[in-house]
């Protein structure tokens, strides 16, 4: 344990740091106010920190033709995310975070990646698989549900798209005071 410590002190010196940069992170948290405090803490006065984070209920990903099942796989992953007590909602709650924090916002947007469709589904595809068997021990899907939506994933891989983009990501740009 001690040779890991010495090596990660190599690697990751204490700081402090110009910039964190941190990404899909926030939402996993039941207190992101307090993780972004810690992180702040490894900064320097005037070190920016830059999250980004899914919204739930955006609509994205999105496929042309569309795929439903992207829609529903994403609302499941933000259920999941919300039963387990994380900020699933992290992604509208930049301005309150850096309040609690003591950052000074700089600014917020949001950004849809264009991505391959059928890596897009691909992905997805795992996501559910990887995800699946605790949200139906959680009770927030059925298997048949799951079996479901994997298949519909599984269908559309050879259609033509004429547009693709992933998840809507919200960008959070903040200064240490």
């Amino acid at each position: 344990m001690r040779r890991i410590l010495h090596q990660s002190r190599r690697l990751c010196p204490p700081g402090p740091f110009d910039l964190a940069y941190v990404r899909r992170f926030l939402v996993h948290h039941r207190d992101p106010s307090d993780s972004l405090s810690r992180i702040v803490r490894l900064l320097r006065p005037g070190g920016r920190i830059v999250a980004h984070e899914i919204p739930p209920g955006s609509g994205y990903p999105a496929l042309t033709p569309r795929v439903p099942a992207l829609q529903r796989v994403d609302a499941l992953v933000h259920a999941g995310v919300k039963a387990r007590g994380g900020a699933y909602d992290a992604a509208h709650r930049f301005a309150e975070f850096c309040r609690h924090t003591g950052l000074r916002l700089l600014g917020q947007r949001g950004f849809l990646p264009a991505v391959e469709p059928v890596a897009l589904l691909e992905t997805f595809h795992a996501v559910l698989r990887s995800l699946g068997p605790g949200m139906i021990a959680q009770g927030i899907t059925s298997q048949g549900e799951m079996d479901d939506l994997l298949g519909e994933l599984d269908s559309p891989k050879g259609a033509q798209y004429t547009s693709s983009f992933a998840n809507l990501y919200i960008e959070m740009i903040a200064e240490v005071a």
